[in-house]
């Protein structure tokens, strides 16, 4: 089974659905979100009802997303909740935020309607299904969203759970960690086959804002019969998604840092 693992859209409609006609072209059999679906971008609700009826909420896709999508519709099976998610539900103050996410997050939130709150509200902060754990930050205090940037991190987010196979996301920096006989290696890896013995921690990066100086979306697939990760960056319209934020009034910031991928 292939599952196509997605993380941190931050309301980039544009850069979603590119993504969204990539998975298409791959032939998945499932959906894994790891959060963050809003802050930041400019189509909060859009983004959100694509997410929703993925997760088999009866609710129309967008026109914007491709006609095509229609058959991922039900096919997310599993999501938890970031950092922004919880911050527009107020799980997080909005001063553990610095000044212009704080503001990023008050214009999502007064674009989001109920439906979209109850979603949100209704998202874990971890997921586990056959050998994997999803979390967005870390498996160690998930509730703080600490960032996972280094081996030594991985290797004790690693040790901190018995799944073989820990999906984060949280950095917007794709990459995938190996730990083997008591050491980690990687980081940098886009492609990789787990083997015996063997454990993986896996960031698929952002889709909607990317952070390792690649503008590209990124996201992954892993195959749970070969046990494979590949990482895969798709290009989309960033002049659309910048202009839109500058002209909805969020921090030009998070216009402008879309075109150098930081």
């Amino acid at each position: 089974m292939k599952v196509a693992i997605i993380s941190d859209i931050h309301s980039n409609l544009e850069a979603l659905s590119s993504v969204i006609d990539d998975i298409l072209r791959e032939e998945i059999s499932s959906i894994i979100n790891v959060g963050d679906t809003v802050g930041y971008g400019a189509d909060p609700d859009k983004c959100l009802d694509v997410l929703m009826a993925f997760c088999g909420i009866k609710i129309a896709l967008p026109p914007d997303i491709p006609k095509e999508a229609e058959k991922l519709i039900g096919n997310c099976s599993k999501r938890v909740a970031g950092n922004h998610d919880w911050g527009v539900l107020n799980k997080l103050p909005r001063d553990w935020f610095n000044e212009m996410a704080a503001k990023a997050l008050s214009w999502t939130e007064s674009r989001l309607s109920q439906r979209h709150i109850s979603f949100l509200e209704s998202l874990p902060l971890v997921e586990r299904f056959d050998e994997t754990l999803i979390v967005h930050s870390s498996p160690i205090r998930p509730e703080e969203f600490n960032y996972i940037t280094s081996p030594d991190n991985a290797y004790h987010s690693l040790r901190s759970t018995d799944e073989r196979i820990v999906i984060v996301g949280h950095s917007h920096i794709p990459g995938i960690f190996i730990l083997r006989d008591n050491e980690i290696y990687g980081g940098w890896e886009y492609e990789y086959v787990l083997k015996d013995g063997e454990r993986l921690l896996i960031n698929a990066g952002s889709v909607g804002q990317p952070r390792d100086s690649d503008p590209r979306a990124s996201y992954a697939i892993y195959d749970t019969d070969k046990k494979s990760i590949k990482i895969l960056r798709v290009e989309y319209d960033i002049d659309t998604a910048a202009n839109k934020i500058r002209n909805a009034g969020i921090p030009v910031r998070y216009a402008d840092r879309l075109k150098w991928g930081l």
